[in-house]
């Protein structure tokens, strides 16, 4: 009968047939895995062959776990050799819930794990590596610091593998992994887990896998299946309202919930706000000290707070089992952004939902995202009827009115969310021109039941009296005569085009002047005109010859989201001189229209190097100190095993002496009475 179980197991493409060892395996299961995600089932036997991997799958399908397993299946037991396997991840946060997740697995293994994160203590980290780990789960950041200023050698290094490649490459660590790569042996395995494949991680993975084995799945389907999105249309001064509405009267304070902001200044503010209304809330963002950024995860796991107020940095990677809801208080800019923000809720088979809050300049990043992620499907936009919304709105004012610490918070907010709007990207061309025709001012059909039927007319007669726009000008309103009609259609029909003639002179005119400062700032850079430069040898241009956005061959225009003249070849500089030539180079900035320094210029690139040369240093030093501590206090320690030692001698020697005078003692007693029993004898 167990033979025929055993068949089945096996059979049935579980954990027990893809040849895990005993302890990996039992781990697997009692972690509560029986039936491995279909990342896992893909992932787990190509890695246990020792291909390089590229897997692509969306947030929340047990990737994690994907290559702990297989990590742990291969090196099996603790070694004294050195660290054999490397995890990068680009966040804290997802660090230690890797490392957390590794002791659930190698819960049966006596496998070493150390964490190297920002925001510790580099002395712990010290004691950590010094204990020789087998593992090493870090931030690329603080790595390269500590690898540099500790001298730890990576060459008994067998496997590293690196967690959202795309949001380290995006946030800009593609320079530490590099330095992290050149310290790695030859021989290494790389395992490579993503959400997306950005062009700036496929160069990189082109010069470093070797034949590598891609896994791609959900590429149909990028959001999860059990995920309902919501989509409310809202302005700007009333979105606190309708988060309370959310919070308190939605969703309740049974479930638990995640809102996205885009600032850290916004995260402060809601707190805030939140608080004054009896909810329970936790907040984190990146500048947040890290103890801290550990203890509200901790509370919101723990169900001891039900909201979590949180920027990007948790919108990547962070598992919370029990998360019911996501709100999107600031729609995020990039469809890949609302994905990775969505992915925290509908996981491993569960139930959730995103609430969405749209302003009108947002709809194009709508479009942009029906495109892209919910395959054209009709998306439910739409208002939530006022009388809902407008008691939450009252009570903010009032609140607002009195406390002058919320007025300074909320102030602090609407600065930080005007420069969040500057660096904000463009949605596509296309996007726009949809979001001007799509209607945004109906009743979402979420609150379309028979209960709200009142509620529903009173807003569309709201609605028909804002839209309303009269055919004629005030002058010819009640005109009884005909001739007065006439007499304005007329003047209308002259005015028309002399406005449009004096646009066109406008802009004409600042053509002019552009192009008149343009030289000038060229004859005083020395850069070589376009014209010029396209004459001389060699010259590639960024568009093939005698072709523009219009197709010359046919009526059609073709549409591009993005502009070809726009696309340009980087190649990174890596010897001092090209360092320096390349930050001499200028480019032009539209928004200023003038020629600048090109990332900053050389003074910019001086100003980096030498603040990373200082935390070099700063790493170094502290190494140095902690070796040196560290050595008074393993020769403190043998000074007193040696001390302890000679007591024990000193007291060996002094019980012996003792036994021995304590023997004579009793001789020269016993002499004594013999030779006073004889004199008493005599005299008797």
């Amino acid at each position: 009968m167990e033979e025929q179980q055993s068949k089945k197991s096996k059979s049935s493409g579980g954990f027990q047939s893809m040849g895990l060892n005993k302890q990996t395996l039992l781990g697997v299961l009692k972690k509560g895995y029986r039936v491995p995600t279909p990342i896992q089932r893909k992932a787990i036997p190509a890695i246990l062959r020792g291909n390089d991997i590229i897997a692509m799958a969306r947030t929340g399908s047990g990737k994690t776990a994907a290559y702990l397993v297989p990590i742990i299946n291969r090196l099996e037991t603790h070694s004294t050799e050195g660290v054999r396997s490397l995890i990068i991840c680009p966040t804290r946060e997802l660090a230690l819930q890797t490392i957390k997740v590794f002791n659930e697995l190698g819960k049966l293994t006596n496998l070493k794990a150390s964490l190297i994160i920002g925001g510790s203590k580099l002395s712990d980290q010290f004691d950590n590596l010094s204990s020789g780990p087998d593992i090493i789960v870090a931030t690329p950041g603080r790595l390269t610091f500590i690898l540099e200023g500790a001298n730890i050698s990576l060459n008994r290094v067998e496997m590293v593998c690196f967690d959202e490649a795309d949001l380290m490459f995006e946030s800009g660590f593609s320079e530490q992994v590099s330095d992290i790569m050149r310290m790695l042996p030859p021989t290494r395995q790389i395992l490579l887990f993503s959400a997306t494949l950005p062009r700036n991680l496929a160069e990189f993975l082109k010069n470093t896998l070797k034949q590598p084995e891609i896994i791609r799945l959900d590429t149909e389907e990028r959001l999860s299946p059990d995920l309902d999105n919501f989509f409310y249309h809202v302005k700007e001064h009333e979105k606190e309202g309708h988060l309370l509405y959310l919070l308190l009267d939605l969703i309740g304070d049974k479930e638990q919930t995640v809102v996205f902001c885009a600032t850290r200044h916004e995260v402060e503010y809601l707190n805030e706000v939140l608080k004054i209304f009896d909810i329970k809330t936790s907040m984190m963002f990146g500048k947040a000290d890290q103890q801290e950024r550990e203890i509200n995860l901790k509370k919101f796991r723990k169900q001891e707070t039900h909201v979590l107020l949180v920027t990007d940095v948790a919108a990547r990677g962070v598992d919370i089992p029990e998360l019911d809801n996501v709100i999107n208080y600031d729609f995020p800019a990039t469809p890949k952004l609302y994905i990775h923000r969505c992915g925290r809720v509908a996981r491993a088979g569960r139930m959730g939902k995103c609430y969405n809050f749209v302003q009108t300049d947002e709809v194009g990043y709508l479009m942009d995202l029906q495109v892209f992620a919910l395959e054209n499907k009709e998306i439910e936009f739409g208002v939530i009827p006022r009388s809902f919304i407008d008691p939450y709105i009252y009570q903010i004012q009032e609140t607002l009115k009195g406390n002058y610490d919320l007025e300074f918070l909320k102030k602090g907010s609407d600065n930080s969310l005007i420069m969040y709007k500057k660096s904000k990207p463009l949605a596509s061309g296309e996007g726009i021109s949809k979001a001007k025709v799509f209607s945004i001012d109906q009743i979402h059909p979420q609150f379309k039941s028979q209960d709200n039927k009142d509620e529903i007319l009173k807003d569309q007669w709201l609605k028909g009296i804002k839209d309303y726009r009269p055919k004629s000008t005030v002058f010819e309103i009640d005109s009884s005569k005909l001739t007065q009609q006439q007499v304005m259609a007329a003047t209308r029909l002259s005015h028309s085009t002399r406005i449009i003639n004096a646009i066109r002179r406008n802009k004409e005119e600042k053509e002019k002047e552009e192009k008149e400062q343009l030289e000038k700032e060229l004859k005083e850079s020395g850069t070589i005109p376009m014209e010029e430069e396209q004459k001389s040898a060699g010259y590639i241009p960024s568009v093939p010859k005698k072709r523009s956005l219009f197709d010359d061959t046919s009526d059609r225009i073709i549409y591009s989201t993005r502009n070809p003249l726009d696309f340009t070849v980087e190649i990174a500089a890596d010897e001092e001189a090209d360092l320096k030539a390349q930050a001499k180079q200028r480019v032009w900035d539209r928004k200023k229209k003038k020629f600048v320094m090109a990332s900053g210029g050389l003074d910019q690139h001086r100003r980096e190097m030498k603040k990373k040369m200082e935390e070099k240093e700063k790493v170094k030093q502290q190494f140095k100190e902690w070796s040196k501590t560290k050595e008074k206090k393993e020769n403190k320690e043998k000074g007193a095993k040696m001390n302890t030692s000679v007591k024990t001698k000193e007291q060996v020697l002094k019980k012996k002496m003792m036994k021995i005078r304590h023997e004579e003692q009793k001789k020269a007693a016993d002499i004594r009475r013999k030779k006073n029993e004889k004199r008493y004898g005599k005299k008797k």
